[in-house]
């Protein structure tokens, strides 16, 4: 009996201390702090694998950190972003969270955006990283890419024809094999 109250107050103690790591995320998010957000998220995540909350908060602060980073590619066109992988990441962390939780789109907090929207929205970045890579050469990542951004477009009948252009690019890279 002993070993199961502890173990319910293990239980208890685990989820506080999520919850807190999540409204920390989500005030970081807020104050625009994306670098503490992220640092933040990251630690979670390790525990959290199961968890579909945490995934759709991980798909929010890389989403954020592909727009920061669009926007001083804007301002400056040589800025390097030391996060190339952002919308991918983004993408796979609401694919996830969808994964876990069918119903979390329902549970999205406000200031978040929800995880089909998220998503669709990765399509386009994740389709330019498919063209840049295949541009590289990286037949393989420029293959990964495309398959992404076909699943993002194919969530909303308003994207069909961006997905029928993934899967020309993908015609292509087997036609060259």
């Amino acid at each position: 009996m002993k070993r199961l109250v502890a173990l319910a107050i293990l239980c208890t103690m685990a989820m506080g201390s999520f919850a807190q790591n999540v409204n920390d995320v989500w005030l970081l998010l807020q104050n625009g702090n994306i670098p503490g957000a992220k640092k933040k998220i990251e630690e979670c995540m390790p525990s959290n694998q199961n968890n579909a909350m945490a995934w759709l908060y991980r798909g929010n602060v890389y989403m954020q950190i592909y727009d920061r980073d669009q926007s001083r590619l804007e301002k400056n066109p040589s800025y390097i972003s030391k996060d190339p992988e952002a919308a991918f990441i983004a993408y796979e962390s609401f694919f996830k969270a969808l994964e876990l939780d069918p119903k979390i789109k329902e549970k999205t907090p406000g200031g978040l955006v929800e995880p089909t929207f998220g998503q669709i929205t990765m399509g386009g970045p994740i389709y330019n990283m498919g063209v840049a890579a295949y541009k590289a050469k990286d037949v393989e990542k420029a293959e990964k890419y495309f398959r992404a951004a076909v699943k993002c477009f194919n969530l909303d009948p308003a994207y069909k024809e961006y997905a029928g252009s993934c899967y020309y690019q993908l015609a292509i890279i087997k036609q060259n094999d």
